[in-house]
């Protein structure tokens, strides 16, 4: 008998595209699946919704994370898939991550495919894919794990809101390997780059400084003067290992350049410090955290054996 897989949506405001991502699923070529749909908002994402979801659930606070987590506290499958609601999967996605899990990975991705043309964004989708190809690490649109590892992993990081995504893959990396399929394909929308400037270019500078290093310390994007030691490193991925349109990696390089490489990562600073990710334990330094767990063992020892 089959497996049941999972498929778990955060859904907020989405009646525009929800309804293509919910018939991509129904189109799979693998069976049975169960789609949650979790929402928020006061549009017709819920009508939509329950003409091919499973369950649709109303939850009044807000974040994705939040949403995934309790969708996934509610599936019966032993598989979970995690897909944004404007993203659609090829027919095959849901039957190579079970053949995937089976073969004993914790977890993993697929390719990304933007729905544009621009030569900026499909820059962003070639060093997005680079970078889960390689590193298994990125922000990304659609993550698969076993609702056991999920359960291990403490899930989704709820108090985060940018780079949540980066923070689960390296949570269920600690398991197991994790897989980036490029045989499934992930149709997404591109409106994030297009609604904010300064979400595409914190994307871009993230992407350049992950791209370019092994193993980065999440830590190190706070310093831009460490950015820029990276320089040379990164151009020469741009030049060598990235196979990129000439259009995209003349944009790339104007960015390196001088000036704008140093704006481009305060920019991403900023977007960090906004959305709290300059206080989360992932981009704290080796030191600092040392630092911290000793305050947090003193506090409980303080609190377990102090006595008024």
């Amino acid at each position: 008998m089959q497996k049941l897989v999972s498929v778990i949506i955060p859904a907020y405001n989405e009646e525009k595209l929800i309804e293509k991502t919910l018939l991509s699923l129904k189109r799979q070529s693998y069976s049975p699946i169960e789609i949650i749909v979790v929402y928020r908002g006061n549009d017709r994402t819920r009508e939509i919704s329950k003409k091919y979801a499973d369950r649709v659930i109303f939850l009044s606070k807000k974040g994705a994370s939040r949403a995934r987590n309790f969708g996934a506290k509610e599936a019966q499958g032993q598989y979970l898939i995690f897909l944004d609601a404007d993203s659609r999967l090829s027919k095959n996605a849901i039957e190579n991550v079970v053949n995937s899990l089976e073969q004993g990975y914790a977890g993993g991705t697929a390719k990304i495919v933007y729905e544009s043309e621009n030569y900026k964004i499909k820059g962003v989708e070639i060093l997005q894919n680079f970078c889960l190809n390689r590193w298994k690490i990125c922000f990304c649109q659609f993550i698969y794990t076993t609702k056991e590892i999920f359960e291990k992993s403490r899930g989704w990081p709820e108090s985060i809101e940018f780079g949540e995504d980066m923070n689960f893959l390296k949570r269920l990396s600690r398991f197991g390997e994790l897989k980036y399929d490029p045989d499934s394909q992930v149709l997404t929308s591109p409106r994030r780059f297009i609604r904010r400037k300064d979400y595409f270019y914190a994307t871009l500078g993230g992407l350049l400084v992950l791209a370019g290093v092994k193993k980065l310390p999440f830590y190190a994007i706070r310093d831009t003067e460490k950015i820029k030691e990276r320089k040379s490193r990164i151009k020469s991925l741009l030049s060598k290992e990235i196979s990129l349109p000439p259009q995209t990696r003349q944009f790339f390089f104007n960015i390196i350049k001088k000036e704008g490489f140093k704006n481009l990562f305060e920019n991403y600073k900023k977007i960090l410090k906004n959305n709290r990710l300059l206080h989360s334990s992932v981009f704290r330094t080796p030191l600092e955290m040392k630092k911290l767990l000793k305050e947090q063992v003193v506090r409980k020892y303080i609190r377990k054996n102090w006595r008024a």
